[in-house]
């Protein structure tokens, strides 16, 4: 190969690039879901913007604000009039605080929300619920639970009673 090494590289750079974008063949590249002019809220602007969204994988591969991008989805939704965020979190919540009418977590779901810090249930409740979360993906959210409730009484059958700080402390090391 005739040439400098700086010649090479970009030979090299611009093979590969045409490589890499004929590898998306006629309409762009393929994606599993386009969500069409949608207005995103995206939490790091003071203003939402509109944008096409692709998805691959489960995952978003662009968001376009541009709209010009071009993609070949398998699917496709039109956004107009429709909103986007980022998952949501439900700060305090007690999913698991009554063993026969524990609150389904799914719930949350239908409403953006895709984490929720549990301020106190059954641990062993709130432990089933991430079994289902990781078997299942995407039925329920993320769930965070701040450990039990430690009180001087019970005001509900999920506290641990403690009577001094040192018993305090051991219960919450034995939970690290």
């Amino acid at each position: 190969y005739a040439g400098t090494a700086g010649h090479r590289r970009v030979h090299f750079f611009l093979l590969a690039t045409t490589l890499l974008l004929s590898a998306c063949g006629p309409g762009g590249a393929p994606v599993d879901l386009v969500i069409r002019d949608v207005t995103v809220y995206s939490g790091d602007r003071g203003e939402a913007f509109v944008a096409n969204v692709a998805i691959k994988d489960g995952k978003y591969l662009a968001i376009d604000e541009t709209r010009r991008r071009s993609f070949r989805p398998n699917s496709s939704i039109d956004g107009q009039g429709l909103y986007m965020t980022p998952g949501l979190w439900e700060m305090h919540a007690h999913i698991a605080d009554a063993e026969d009418q524990n609150l389904d977590p799914g719930i949350f779901l239908r409403f953006g929300i895709t984490g929720i810090r549990d301020a106190g249930g059954f641990e062993a409740i709130i432990a089933d619920h991430e079994k289902r979360r990781v078997n299942e993906p995407g039925i329920i959210p993320v769930i965070h639970s701040v450990g039990p409730t430690l009180n001087g009484e019970a005001f509900a059958a999920f506290h641990r009673t403690v009577s001094s700080a040192r018993e305090a402390t051991a219960i919450v090391d034995d939970l690290v």
